[in-house]
């Protein structure tokens, strides 16, 4: 049963969340193809580390070349420096936001 909603600030949309949700629906059409469920969860490991690199704000592409050439040298206890907001300052398109600033 839906419930009525008393505070007038609350959005009666959702409009700002679909822009982040759309990769995701558009996406389930095409691991419909991904050939078996290794490749699907290969897809989804890729998926990651894209919207990382986009949360992170860095471009997604240096950052995945930045990523798969450290990957092989990198020991395993410092696998953890190679995520994306530990390593902006290195990447190529890094757009600083007013939350890095503050």
């Amino acid at each position: 049963m839906l419930t009525a909603v008393r505070d007038g600030r609350v959005p009666i949309d959702n409009n700002a969340c679909e822009p982040a949700i759309r990769p995701v629906a558009i996406g389930h059409r095409n691991w419909t193809f991904a050939g078996s469920v290794a490749g699907a969860e290969n897809i989804a490991v890729i998926y990651t580390i894209v919207e990382s690199a986009k949360a992170a704000g860095v471009d997604p592409l240096g950052y995945l070349e930045a990523l798969l050439s450290r990957l092989g040298r990198c020991p395993a206890d410092r696998v953890g420096d190679l995520v994306p907001w530990r390593m902006v300052g290195e990447l190529p398109g890094y757009r600083a936001r007013a939350v890095d600033r503050a």
